[in-house]
């Protein structure tokens, strides 16, 4: 329940996105007369003017979860905080035509070799109860684990516009 009004909210914003974009294309030999080309008439038939609506081409959203050590401190946790941006999104955007929406989480062994990225949600996984499923991690590998996560966000999304979202308390536990 507060992440309620804040979705509302969010999701009042990816609303707009859902619409036509009208553009004028002018100098055309066919359309309706342009006033404003009326003078070419002298010269050339690029008199008109055309409108064209394009639909928005639709949103991928990844949001990719720091699972780290430092994540589970705080008061209150920061995994928790990063876990209830996660579901405020994804009820912002839950039924919206165009909208696609892919979350991960990484951390890494103690071995600080291997970086873990798992899959939570997304066309491959609908439920949002894989987002409570939390294990404390120990280190992070942030660079190797966008890099990661981003393959799988291009193997599991269709749209053009991607955006990729890291929460993270931006203290990094892995060593190089």
């Amino acid at each position: 329940k507060a992440v309620a009004a804040p979705a509302a909210a969010l999701r009042r914003v990816f609303c707009m996105r859902d619409r036509k974009i009208s553009h004028r294309l002018r100098d055309r030999r066919s359309g309706r007369i342009d006033q404003r080309r009326l003078w070419r008439g002298a010269f050339d038939d690029r008199l008109f003017v055309q409108e064209e609506a394009t639909a928005d081409m639709g949103l991928a959203l990844c949001l990719l979860i720091d699972e780290s050590g430092s994540m589970w401190q705080g008061s209150p946790r920061r995994i928790d905080v990063a876990c209830e941006v996660a579901v405020m999104i994804s009820e912002a955007v839950r039924g919206l035509a165009g909208i696609e929406l892919e979350i991960y989480s990484h951390t890494s062994d103690e071995t600080n070799r291997h970086c873990a990225v798992r899959y939570l949600h997304g066309r491959r996984n609908r439920e949002l109860d894989t987002l409570a499923a939390w294990s404390e991690g120990i280190q992070n590998y942030d660079h190797q684990a966008i890099h990661t996560a981003t393959k799988l966000f291009l193997q599991n999304t269709h749209s053009k516009n991607r955006w990729m979202i890291v929460l993270s308390d931006g203290a990094p536990e892995g060593e190089d």
